[in-house]
Parts: C-alpha cells; structure tokens; sequence
C-alpha cells in the first residue's frame, strides 16, 4: 500500500496498528475514533428491525492487554498528528480513560459527556441505565491547535441527543449519530482535512467528512462492517454528487 494514494479516502481492512505503520509523520490533521469499550456481558440489545449482540472479541481481552493496546494505538497516533491536530475519542470509563491519557505525551483540552435520552433500557433493574459517554479531546500541542469556535450554545461540554434510531440505524451496536460526528469535525477540523478513524465501525465519520468536504482515512477489522460503511458512503455520494 502506498501512501496516500491507497489511504485517502478508502477504508482498509486489518489491524490498526499495522496500518497506521503505512502513515507518514505528521500528516493527519485529526483522529476521531471510538474504540472498544471492554463492556463484555451476554447480552442482546433489542431494536425494532433485528436484534444487536452487545458483545466484541475485543471485550474478552485482559484489562492490561486492552489498556496497552489502546495507548499502543495512541501513540502510534501521535506520531501520525501533526503538530496542530487533535485526538478525539469516545470512551465510558473514566477509570480506563486516565490509565490511558498518562501514558501519552499529549494534553487532556477537555471532556465532553454525551447524555443519550433514549438509552438502552435496564432489563434485570439492577442498575441504573446506561446513558451517558465521553468524549475525550486531546491536543499535540497546547497552544497551537485547531478549533473553530460556533455560537456560544453550541459550545457546551455536555450534549444530548437520541442514539441512532429510524432509517440511520444500522446494525453495528455502538453507532454515533451523524449530527454529532458532523459537529465536533466541524470545530476540530477544516475543509480538505484528512480525518483518520482507527476503529470505523459503522463508517460514520467517513460519511461525515464526505459532507463536510473532509478527507477520511477508516481502519476496520471487520469485512462486515466494511461493507456496511461502503454502502452508506455510496448513498451519500449518491445524493452530493
């Protein structure tokens, strides 16, 4: 693979560190990922046009293997960000986020918590509902970054939305609505910027970057979900061009 003729706007299926190997120093503008999330349990996550299983091959790791595979992927992404870009990730536990985060030579800007108005319900009542993620915002530099300021109301640490429901619903099980991908890439990133996603998943940010004038790079493990992102891109490239 040759770089960026054979990355630049494409999803390529395998490992992500090995493919971030393939990346040039200080050429992304920005990475937006939302890894795994180590929340393995059994069960199955009802939805109207099919039922979702909530388990990863991923959540069956250790917690010291999953915590140095992430920082592994981080700091691979450090060496990939230019000087002024950002690292965006989705995350639920805060206790995971900070064995992480200090592992790195970044700085922690900030914290978003996402509160999810229509979670999934709590089945055995033993708990309260699952109904908030971060998002967790990191910086290369901590003076020199990119980051286009709205309307102060729209500028709030804390957002709430439904989860993806209706005809944007696909099958993955931790799909991110496109309204909220849209506006974090339009204050973290500019038009014909290159947006790399390591954990693609449901192809969301590919399909953002499309509308917003980005340029993305996937990273999927999955055939599956692969095949999925393609079609939603299609469809958006259907309708723009």
């Amino acid at each position: 693979m040759k770089y960026p003729k054979d990355f630049i706007n494409k999803i390529i299926c395998g490992d992500c560190l090995e493919v971030m190997k393939g990346i040039p120093d200080s050429s992304i503008d920005l990475i937006f990922t939302d890894p795994p999330f180590l929340v393995a349990n059994k069960n199955i996550i009802k939805r109207k046009q099919k039922d979702i299983s909530a388990d990863y091959e991923w959540d069956y790791l250790q917690y010291s293997e999953y915590v140095n595979f992430l920082i592994n992927c981080f700091k691979e992404g450090e060496r990939v960000l230019k000087t002024n870009g950002s690292i965006l990730f989705w995350y639920r536990r805060l206790d995971t986020t900070a064995d992480i985060v200090n592992k790195l030579n970044l700085y922690c800007k900030s914290q978003i918590t996402w509160h999810k108005t229509n979670p999934t319900p709590q089945f055995r009542k033993k708990n309260y509902l699952s109904s908030v993620e971060y998002l967790y915002w990191l910086v290369k530099d901590n003076k020199n970054f990119i980051f286009n300021f709205k309307f102060q109301k729209e500028m709030h640490n804390f957002i709430e939305s439904p989860i993806c429901m209706g005809n944007e619903r696909t099958e993955h099980p931790n799909q991110k609505p496109l309204k909220i991908i849209k506006h974090f890439l339009e204050i973290h990133s500019n038009k014909n910027d290159i947006v790399l996603d390591l954990f693609l998943g449901s192809g969301t940010t590919a399909v953002a970057c499309i509308e917003l004038g980005r340029r993305f790079i996937g990273i999927e493990i999955k055939q599956e979900y692969i095949d999925m992102s393609y079609k939603r891109i299609a469809r958006v490239q259907q309708r723009i061009f």
